[in-house]
């Protein structure tokens, strides 16, 4: 019997049955990994099918891995290089795992591996597609220095690093825009802004940044913030309000990963009995820095 193609089978009966109009397939972990091996174009993810039924290790480090699904790129690359370790440890291999290169290559040398985590082995794969994305648009600078200029505040040293960030072909035009969008809400009112030089130099990656950056100062510039953005100002006021239980928060215009992920780890905190109400965060949309900024050059004078 081909159990793969009965499988196929049976999904593509179920599809139809269920009529041309859009569709919504309800299924829980065990059977989306089946189900999205079972389409797989690649004879090796195919061959894991069984992996997910039977393997007791494969199902534990599966359960480890999800725990990565809110973990920024340096904790998934780190807890990946964790398991890893645990393996060599229990099948005596001794090799150095400094890189996502090692990783990748022990996966591929070590097939015992592949086969008790094929999970895994396709972790290592994204973790190090991530790395060249990282490597190739000089994201780690990037991200040091957005937050230098919204933890640290320094004008003279930011503006700098800026300025030679828009100058370097690795900054994307997007990343670019990211970058002068923050310098314009932390130092809108700081007496030697140049916010106007950034913007030239920016023109030459897009040639409507000027009205973006106008755009966005409109939208959530100091003149029409309530609260203080970055952290600066007292938070006795905050503590003064009554606690809640439940607590459910609609965001127009958009949310974005980060407060999802922040909304997360405050249900796990009450889940795992450290208190802290039940949040709901719903909103029209989720935003990455493609969307917002998208969103930002849409607006019109109003």
């Amino acid at each position: 019997m081909n159990i793969l193609g009965t499988a196929r089978a049976y999904i593509k009966e179920m599809v139809s049955i269920a009529g041309p109009q859009m569709k919504v397939i309800l299924m829980d972990k065990e059977t989306t990994s089946i189900v999205s091996c079972a389409f797989a174009q690649s004879e090796m993810m195919q061959k894991e099918v069984r992996y997910q039924r039977s393997s007791e290790d494969c199902q534990r480090i599966a359960e480890e891995l999800g725990q990565n699904v809110s973990s920024n790129f340096g904790e998934i690359g780190q807890n990946i290089k964790l398991l890893m370790n645990e393996f060599q440890q229990k099948s005596q291999i001794h090799k150095n795992l400094d890189s996502i290169s090692d990783m990748k290559n022990f996966v591929e040398e070590y097939p015992q591996f592949k086969k008790i985590s094929g999970t895994v082995s396709k972790h290592v794969t994204l973790v190090g597609e991530l790395s060249r994305i990282v490597s190739n648009n000089n994201l780690l600078e990037i991200s040091e220095v957005e937050q230098s200029i919204v933890a640290e505040g320094d004008h003279t040293r930011c503006l700098e690093r800026i300025r030679t960030l828009l100058s370097d072909s690795r900054t994307n035009r997007l990343n670019a825009m990211r970058l002068v969008l923050l310098y314009a809400l932390r130092f809108e009112t700081n007496p030697n802004n140049d916010l106007t030089g950034l913007v030239n130099i920016l023109r030459v990656k897009d040639s409507a940044a000027a009205q973006t950056v106008r755009n966005l100062l409109r939208y959530a510039g100091s003149g029409r913030r309530t609260n203080d953005l970055f952290g600066l100002g007292s938070t006795m006021e905050m503590t003064k309000s009554p606690r809640q239980d439940n607590v459910i928060i609609y965001i127009l215009g958009g949310a974005t990963f980060e407060e999802t992920i922040y909304v997360r780890s405050m249900n796990e905190k009450r889940m795992q009995g450290n208190g802290g109400p039940a949040v709901v965060l719903a909103s029209t949309s989720i935003h990455n820095t493609t969307s917002f900024i998208e969103q930002l050059a849409s607006f019109t004078a109003g």
